[in-house]
């Protein structure tokens, strides 16, 4: 139902506002990762709702490696996060994306692990709404994705301390420079993190002595917490679940959801007025920092896979 959810909320929230929108989830318009997983009819479906509102900004995971390209005209992007395999000696990388959104534009730029700026670009915004503009927009944040994090046992190794190690280097960004070439001005404290999915490898994966997706998630949860004082990092986050992260609850093999933890996590989320709008069924969810209006959808924007692809169906 994340469709549905966005159909109401645009229409709840939107009217005839004007105000930016953003845009979250796991699946994007990628060509080597991400268009066989979804029908392009959901595709269609999606951009006919959408295209009569101001979409700043689209951001999905999946591809694991950092991507600004366009969708239909709208800017898409995709946060660096972990790449290679520690088990076969590759080299394994990481970052996150910083954003930075003021009345007139958007700017943003790939943070790296050894403290330097990789990838960056910025657009122009069209003039907030009269309304908007008596408070001005001052909006930063960051994005990550795909964390995969492992029980440290796991048969392929894990890169759990690379996961820690970018908390920490976004919990320094602020009052970090920005690049030369977007300003380098001082860096303000993020409103939060959105990760984009893929928050576990193993969605549904256990023995008759170990719960092992629920020690993944732990994991998670140890390091991101909810609302940046009880975890790793800093700064409130804001998650939705990917095609690792598992079944809904009712439909896991080894007793345990994060669909489950997910929607136990969004009610805190509420009761703490982290985000203002909650699906029905508690898994999708809205929020505005200043004038702009963010939605998670979670997998993809859609209700069902492209036919033939059988990978976990039933946890879609």
């Amino acid at each position: 139902h994340s469709l549905e959810f966005l159909e109401g909320d645009l229409k709840k929230n939107m009217g005839a506002s004007g105000r930016p929108v953003i845009l979250l989830h796991h699946f994007g318009f990628d060509e080597e990762h991400s268009l066989s997983w979804w029908p392009d009819e959901w595709r269609t479906t999606y951009h006919d709702l959408i295209k009569g509102c101001d979409v700043i900004a689209i951001l999905h995971g999946h591809a694991h490696k950092p991507l600004i390209y366009l969708w239909e005209g709208i800017d898409v992007y995709h946060p660096p996060h972990f790449r290679g395999d520690p088990k076969k000696n590759e080299p394994v990388t990481h970052g996150f994306f910083v954003f930075h959104l003021t009345d007139d534009e958007l700017t943003v730029a790939e943070r790296k692990l050894d403290g330097t700026w990789g990838m960056t670009a910025r657009k122009p915004l069209r003039a907030p709404t009269p309304a908007a503009a008596a408070l001005p927009r001052d909006v930063t944040f960051i994005s990550t994705s795909d964390s995969h994090y492992r029980e440290p046992d796991h048969r392929l190794g894990h890169h759990n301390d690379l996961n820690r190690a970018s908390l920490e280097e976004m919990n320094r960004i602020a009052g970090t420079a920005w690049p030369d070439k977007l300003g380098g001005e001082t860096i303000a404290a993020p409103r939060g993190v959105v990760v984009l999915g893929d928050l576990i490898d193993d969605g549904d994966r256990g023995t008759a002595e170990r719960r092992i997706s629920a020690e993944q998630y732990k994991l998670f949860q140890a390091d991101f917490g909810l609302d940046g004082t009880d975890g790793l990092l800093k700064y409130p986050v804001f998650e939705g679940w990917g095609n690792h992260d598992g079944p809904p609850e009712g439909k896991e093999k080894c007793g345990f959801s994060s669909q489950g933890q997910i929607r136990q996590r969004n009610q805190l989320r509420k009761q703490k007025g982290l985000i203002s709008n909650l699906s029905d069924n508690g898994l999708h969810y809205s929020w505005d920092w200043d004038d702009v209006h963010f939605v998670q959808l979670n997998l993809y924007p859609a209700d069902k896979q492209r036919e033939g692809v059988q990978y976990s169906p039933v946890w879609h």
